[in-house]
């Protein structure tokens, strides 16, 4: 919370890295809810064998017309379920992100944890999923 307030405060640009980072998720996509601007990280994981020499990418947004953004892994997305068993999709996650932006923070867990099981339905999970939301306004 005191990053968020500070970052707030002070109007500086947030930064996305793959590591040893707030957002140090390689896979992470950063998505300003309102503008659905897609920031892709590395194609490699934090946890798998990588030369160390080979940086990950930076990728930095200012938050001056951001109330709100996501960080996500893609395990949401990739989820198999639905009518026809396909997966969820980044588009339909994107439309999810939109759709609870304005909410509060619990209830887009809600929602999002709602959508999330019926979509699934009696499938297993197949990834893990992370999503983080940051509101700039509370």
């Amino acid at each position: 919370m005191r990053t968020v307030e500070r970052l707030k405060a002070s109007n500086a640009p947030a930064s996305c890295e793959g590591r040893n980072t707030t957002c140090s998720l390689p896979a992470a996509k950063c998505t300003p809810s309102a503008l659905v601007q897609q920031v892709k990280g590395d194609k490699y994981s934090i946890g798998g064998i990588k030369d160390e020499t080979t940086p990950y990418a930076s990728h930095s947004f200012s938050f001056n017309s951001i109330q709100s953004f996501y960080i996500f892994s893609d395990g949401y997305a990739d989820q198999f379920g639905g009518k026809t068993n396909k997966k969820f999709m980044l588009k339909n996650f994107q439309e999810l992100l939109i759709s609870v932006q304005h909410k509060t923070v619990k209830e887009q867990e809600e929602e999002i944890k709602k959508s999330f099981n019926q979509w699934k339905g009696p499938n297993e999970q197949i990834d893990d999923i992370l999503v983080i939301g940051v509101n700039l306004n509370t």
